[in-house]
């Protein structure tokens, strides 16, 4: 087991994740593998698409945090997952590199000129599966050459999403793969 937290912040994740049917949360293998993927690559600009009550978020942010450099935007709908996930990243103390947005994607992307700038090394779908296309579609612009799109839920709900890998396998604007992790997920490299 990945240890990054202090025993403390540990008996934290580790309750965030009794929730995880609840709030929807990623496996703790995929926010480990999101974690190292950050660090690794150096990603300082990271979109996240569904907060839920902030299980990724923190993982993805600490990964910020410890490359001493980064900020992360993230997306949600639901006001008291909101709300929620605000309070957990006040005790993670990682509410300083992180930017809650209040809204359903993709239409706040048309209001929210911090996300209009764009330049995004890492974009993570996790919310309405349906409409990863169009998430994807406005976003596009916004992620840098070389960024990379990671979908979760990709077998975990394969007959929502058989269009979007369909779509995501035969565009040229992408080299991408599936990894069979957790719910399955998507890893696309912006050509």
């Amino acid at each position: 087991m990945m240890n990054i937290f202090s025993r403390e912040l540990e008996d934290k994740i580790l309750s965030l994740e009794k929730t995880n049917k609840h709030y929807w949360n990623i496996p703790r293998e995929v926010a480990q593998m999101l974690y190292l993927f950050i660090r690794l690559s150096g990603c300082q600009r990271v979109l996240e698409i569904g907060t839920s009550n902030g299980y990724s978020t923190i993982w993805m942010a600490q990964a910020l945090k410890d490359n001493k450099i980064g900020y992360l935007w993230t997306v949600e709908s639901n006001i008291t997952r909101f709300k929620l996930a605000e309070k957990n990243f006040l005790t993670f103390d990682l509410n300083q590199i992180i930017t809650q947005v209040f809204g359903h994607a993709p239409e706040i992307f048309d209001i929210n000129s911090n996300i209009r700038e764009g330049n995004f090394d890492l974009l993570f779908l996790d919310a309405t599966k349906k409409q990863y296309q169009d998430i994807l579609n406005q976003c596009y612009p916004f992620i840098k050459k070389g960024g990379l799109v990671i979908a979760d839920n990709i077998q975990s709900h394969q007959f929502a999403l058989e269009n979007f890998v369909i779509n995501m396998q035969s565009d040229e604007r992408f080299d991408s793969d599936i990894l069979k992790i957790g719910d399955g997920l998507l890893i696309a490299v912006k050509n």
